[in-house]
């Protein structure tokens, strides 16, 4: 396998290593350890696979270990050219001291090193830990590293892949490496320097993310030796590191946290609730979340599905409530997909909830939420794609002379005398046309074409799943009076109606659609608007979406897929 890494020659020692060469994890790391022996330059880089990096960041490496006394220094990573945002990089170009500085982030082999015969590989380890073993002494051997902003290493086959942990041992293992690190470095304050901390609870957090910490298919007594040994893990890692560095997000910090054999306590008061480690606040909150994720208007009702959500709900009981016209009742609830979080566990415990109401009877809606023992309020959160009109500063949908307005506390819903409707018509069409009027050309034609009562479907295959076009085709030759269009980003053959996807037609069908077939629930691969237009669109949206997969299309974990499942309103399985 040919690669394109420039190489100071004079100074540093490329090894390379890909799949070809080894047939074993075991050999693979053999194999960088003869490597490091033959080595007789002062400096080494490693890379894999066909990685490359920007011409001049091995040679700034290499400089910088001349001038200062560090053993490493890291550069940025990324998988393409066109992924990577050098301005979403924090770290500057200098010295990091290893006690203050928790969040580097370890790429695959995105470093240059000062050669040392006596640091290997430790080839009794799995190929995983030897990798982080090696990094994590080489990092942590001096007080300092260096980093180098400038330049970045494009990463596209993923030498972890290799090697991804899937058996009882493989985790154990795992497990009981980091923690065998995290007491070797401790110091005075009970706790390893900072950076290793970072590392290790950084490393434990991307194996959550690719699957499960404590897989399902485990025996009791595995996964009670697993829970175990997480809590010790997490029992060494300083509370204030995960919290203040933003290594990862609030709901696998209160998860992990959790996990602790040293538990925290989670408090109350009429003003506010929290978790809390002695007398240091870690997490607290006023309001309990409500994420609105679907608005529909059908059948004479209007139906809103939601989730109650907060970070600390694996800490702490939430029991949520409805108030009606000023009438309390304890809501019924369903567990959420949305607890997985992104993950293959469920590592909180989010509410689903359903609100249906007759769609033209006057009410006014808030909630509440039991906490601890004490009652707080509950903010309303609409997902971007609820179809709500936005341009005088309020949430609204105007629908059947209804008018359904959302504050941050209150879901109000009013039937509109005639005088009101023309009104609420007349400072749309004056807002549209004065301020925006390139998208009141739109609204307008959208308008029109609904009144017209064209009935229309849209098929929107931007994934090619297989079987999709087949469907198409065989429904727009049934007859009947709905036309209907195939559309797609590629300029396709098909016996039917063809739409370029984003263009001004596909736009305008999407607002007057009875129904859009879609081969993914991400909004972002079924709609014609982007973020910014959308918002002045989205009240006028009222299509049936409908998500068409193969057989084992179903939705996992993603919590963007939890959303596009509550927003599609049916379903087709193509048996291929």
């Amino acid at each position: 396998m040919e690669n394109n890494i420039f190489v100071d020659k004079e100074r540093i020692t490329e090894i390379f290593i890909s799949l070809e060469q080894v047939d074993s994890y075991q050999r693979a790391i053999a194999l960088l350890n003869k490597k490091i022996l033959e080595s007789n330059r002062e400096y080494l880089f490693f890379h894999v696979g066909n990685d490359s990096v920007d011409r001049d960041v091995l040679e700034a490496a290499a400089d910088f270990l001349d001038k200062n006394d560090v053993n490493i220094v890291v550069f940025p990573q990324a998988e393409d050219i066109e992924t990577y945002n050098e301005e979403k990089e924090d770290n500057v170009t200098g010295l990091y001291n290893i006690h203050l500085e928790p969040e580097l982030k370890v790429g695959t082999f995105n470093f240059v090193v000062r050669k040392c015969e006596n640091r290997l590989f430790n080839e009794e380890l799995n190929a995983r830990c030897a990798y982080l073993d090696y990094f994590l002494r080489a990092v942590t051997e001096k007080l300092f590293f260096g980093y180098l902003k400038m330049g970045v290493q494009y990463h596209e086959e993923n030498f972890f892949d290799w090697f991804r942990i899937q058996t009882y041992e493989e985790y154990e293992n795992f497990y009981k490496f980091f923690l065998n690190v995290l007491e070797k470095k401790q110091g005075s304050n009970g706790y390893a320097d900072e950076l290793t901390q970072g590392i290790v609870i950084k490393a434990i957090d991307d194996l959550l993310m690719e699957g499960a910490l404590i897989p399902e298919i485990f025996s009791e007594e595995e996964k009670k030796t697993l829970r175990e040994l997480l809590g010790n893990i997490i029992d060494d890692i300083d509370i204030i590191v995960m919290k203040d560095r933003n290594i990862f997000d609030n709901s696998h910090l209160c998860y992990f946290l959790s996990l602790r054999s040293k538990q925290v306590d989670v408090l109350a008061d009429k003003n506010k609730f929290g978790v809390f480690y002695g007398t240091e606040e870690i997490l607290s909150w006023r309001t309990v979340g409500f994420h609105v994720n679907s608005l529909k208007i059908e059948n004479g009702k209007l139906r809103i599905v939601g989730c109650f959500r907060n970070p600390a709900s694996c800490l702490m009981e939430f029991v949520p409530y409805i108030v009606r016209n000023g009438k309390m009742e304890k809501a019924e609830t369903t567990a959420s997909k949305s607890s997985y979080r992104g993950t293959s566990q469920v590592i909180a415990n989010y509410q689903d909830y359903k609100l249906e109401v007759p769609y033209d009877e006057n009410a006014t809606f808030t909630m509440k939420a039991l906490v601890q023992g004490q009652m707080f309020p509950v903010k309303i959160i609409l997902h971007p794609q609820i179809p709500v009109n936005t341009v005088r500063g309020t949430y609204k949908l105007v629908r059947n002379g209804v008018k359904y307005t959302f504050t941050d506390r209150k879901i109000i819903i009013k039937k509109l005398s005639l005088k009101e409707r023309i009104l609420e018509e007349k400072w749309d069409y004056q807002d549209f046309r004065q301020m925006y009027p390139e998208t009141f050309k739109l609204r307008n034609k959208i308008k029109i074409n609904k009144l017209l009562g064209k009935k229309v479907q849209l098929y929107i295959d931007k994934n090619e799943t297989p079987g999709f076009k087949e469907l198409f085709e065989k429904e727009a030759h049934k007859g009947d009076k709905i036309v209907r269009y195939y559309c797609s980003d590629k300029e396709e053959h098909v016996n039917g109606k063809f739409v370029l996807y984003g263009s001004d037609k596909h736009k305008l069908l999407s607002g007057i659609a009875e129904k859009v077939f879609t081969t993914s629930p991400r909004y972002n691969e079924y709609s014609a608007f982007d973020t910014d237009e959308w918002k002045y669109y989205r009240d006028l949206m009222e299509s049936r979406l409908v998500y068409v997969c193969s057989m084992n299309g179903e939705f996992v974990t993603d919590p963007l897929f939890v959303v596009g499942e509550q927003n599609m309103d049916e379903k087709i399985i193509l048996n291929i």
